[in-house]
């Protein structure tokens, strides 16, 4: 510890090293998940995203805010998986991470929203009714479909 630095200080200037540590570890084949959960719920789901790395033999580091429920989850591309198999295996995981999220009582996305990446996985994180709802505050909001086209909707 530095002189003067608190012990705060020096846990988030390690905690700020974690993901680039991660990404050093593979690349671009890696994706950035931000489940968030009722604080409780963490655990049992450390607990599932260790069944789901042995399922699909995968890594799932994972780090985040733990002490709020927001979770970095980041499912990584084994070395012996090629790259076709990655894509075809991401989203398998990324389905079931997520319902497994939303029956903890958690969501897909606490800080970094939906987006492109998430929005095909919405369904899995909102029921039909909520969904809809969304949908129709958007089209009131906005009628012609400029802001953000596409980003959690589909056009």
């Amino acid at each position: 510890m530095s002189e003067g630095e608190s012990d705060n200080e020096r846990y988030w200037r390690i905690r700020k090293q974690v993901p680039w540590a991660v990404k050093r570890m593979n690349g671009t084949d890696q994706s950035h998940e931000d489940i968030t959960l009722p604080i409780a719920s963490v655990p049992a789901m450390m607990e599932l995203l260790d069944v789901l790395a042995r399922e699909f033999q995968i890594a799932i580091p994972s780090f985040g805010h733990a002490a709020d429920g927001n979770l970095h989850a980041i499912p990584m591309r084994p070395e012996s998986m090629s790259r076709e198999e990655w894509q075809q295996t991401l989203p398998k995981v990324l389905r079931k991470m997520y319902k497994q999220a939303r029956e903890l009582g958690g969501t897909i996305s606490g800080e970094h929203g939906i987006g492109h990446k998430r929005r095909d996985f919405m369904s899995d994180a909102v029921d039909a009714t909520a969904l809809d709802l969304m949908q129709r505050i958007r089209r009131a909001l906005n009628p012609s479909g400029l802001l953000n086209p596409g980003k959690i909707f589909p056009h």
